[in-house]
């Protein structure tokens, strides 16, 4: 291992605005959560922000730096090592030990305990990171338990990539949101090939290298212990691929506890000329299990409502798959639609370029309707909100409903939402649909359109808010009726 001086380190820190979770990090050097054993551990995918966090922290607390020790691991350092480094730099008189690339310490997920039990609670303040960020999972359920906080930096909502980087644009967050970059030349590296080779190193070998360091792994039968790098990238890339939808704005609804769903995308993952290994449906479990622990994937809940027989019932919720980086899901499903574009080669240039269209505004549709989901699920508490996709099936056909419901569990009302980029169509059966809904979430509010370009014409006279307000005032009030307020006060409608 070797110190790094933290001036030195500071160096480069760029002017870039600090993210909600610089806070978590702050109060913790400054507060006693040590005494009870706890470590924190700054956790994330690769390019998400890990390092120009803790920069920002050591530039913040420079009246501390002498308290301040750090460290960088190396692949042939021990925790036993680190644990003599450790009390070489208590006897110095350090209380705050920052440890970099922790997870390239190969014993690290087995005997990680010591961090917790010898030193946190003789009042040193442990902050760990590292690039694989399931082995930071491993260590927390086999050894540290409750005694490690995480800050995951993987996603960053709207709110926050507006306050990061000089863009109030939805359009341009759905293309680039989830991946840090330094410059606009390198922000114009962001496609698909440069996304399968940040898959590789960012979820592919996070998992191959926590694997290989989990000495218990043999014992606890992964289905993955005896799969190869190859056959790994494989299925990484084809589960982002299906993860991500299709084009024409199908999701895949997540049913996996169900063994029949879960065999059958199994199936879809184990298809393909490259195909080297037969994918079990404990294979699926296991990886949406890790791909949601490292932050990459995550679930948006659907709520569905069906008429058979003249009679409304409410089903059992369903979720959706979320790949939390829109930049990750926008380079998958682009190049499907590319591919898709090329089956209409015998039609005349005309028709070719109007299906082109459709396709692409569907795609950019579905991907803006579920980020502002996920976004709003993510920022409202939700000990008093439900966030969902409603659907309305009369008769096994689909009504043309609305994108968002937000359930106020404290007043018993809810709010339905639109969502759209360019598009000027609204729901049907209206009256129906809320006449439903009342029937199961109390009082409708108000019914509102989110657009991203341009205020959309004849909505009925209905508030009309503008997706990049609407998504800011959420992250910033946590209140769904102090949202409508400040809109309103705006003149956003």
């Amino acid at each position: 291992m070797k110190e790094v001086n933290p001036e030195t380190f500071t160096t480069d820190i760029s002017d870039m605005n600090k993210r909600k979770a610089f806070a978590i990090l702050k109060d913790f050097v400054l507060g006693d959560e040590c005494y009870q054993g706890e470590i924190l551990a700054v956790c994330g995918l690769k390019r998400t922000g890990k390092t120009t966090l803790l920069k920002q922290l050591l530039c913040d607390i420079v009246a501390y730096t002498a308290s301040c020790a750090f460290l960088e691991m190396q692949d042939s350092d021990t925790m036993k090592m680190l644990e003599r480094r450790i009390e070489e730099e208590q006897a110095k008189g350090k209380t705050v030990i920052f440890i970099n690339e922790i997870t390239k310490v190969s014993d690290f997920i087995n005997n990680s305990s010591v961090l917790a039990d010898c030193f946190a609670k003789a009042g040193v303040r442990i902050i760990i990171s590292g690039k694989d960020s399931l082995s930071v999972a491993f260590a927390e359920d086999y050894e540290l338990y409750d005694r490690v906080r995480k800050v995951n930096t993987t996603y960053t909502s709207f709110a926050e990539y507006h306050t990061l980087f000089p863009s109030e644009d939805i359009n341009d967050y759905i293309r680039y949101g989830g991946l840090f970059y330094k410059n606009e030349a390198e922000k114009s590296t962001i496609g698909y090939e440069n996304i399968l080779s940040y898959l590789y190193d960012a979820v592919t070998m996070n998992i191959a290298n926590s694997l290989k360091n989990n000495a218990d792994i043999d014992e606890r039968d992964s289905a993955f212990k005896n799969i190869n790098e190859t056959e790994l990238k494989r299925i990484t890339e084809k589960a982002a691929e299906l993860y991500s939808g299709s084009p024409d704005g199908e999701i895949i609804t997540a049913l996996t506890d169900k063994k029949d769903n879960a065999e059958q995308f199994a199936r879809m993952l184990s298809s393909g000329k490259n195909a080297d290994c037969y994918i079990t449906p404990q294979m699926i479990k296991e990886l949406e299990k890790w791909l949601k622990e490292i932050g990459f994937l995550s679930f948006i809940e659907k709520r569905t409502f069906a008429n058979v027989s003249g009679v409304w019932k409410k089903l059992p919720p369903t979720y959706e798959y979320h790949i939390v980086q829109p930049a990750v899901r926008y380079s998958f499903l682009k190049k499907a639609a590319e591919s898709e574009i090329e089956r209409y080669q015998h039609l005349d240039k005309q028709r070719q370029k109007e299906m082109a269209e459709t396709l692409n505004r569907n795609m950019l549709d579905e991907i803006v309707g579920q980020t502002v989901i996920f976004d709003v699920m993510s920022s409202l508490p939700d000990e008093r909100y439900i966030v969902c996709k409603p659907e309305f099936m009369h008769e096994n056909r689909l009504i043309n409903g609305y994108d968002m419901l937000i359930y106020d569990r404290q007043e018993n009302s809810y709010r339905y939402f639109l969502i759209r980029r360019k598009s000027d169509d609204y729901a049907d059966n209206i009256e129906e649909i809320t006449s439903v809904a009342e029937s199961h979430f109390g009082e409708c509010k108000s019914v509102c359109m989110l657009y991203a370009e341009k205020p959309p014409n004849g909505f009925a006279g209905r508030e009309c808010y503008n997706i990049s307000d609407f998504l800011i005032a959420v992250d910033k009030y946590g209140d769904m009726d102090k949202v409508m307020i400040s809109l309103k006060k705006r003149g956003s409608n």
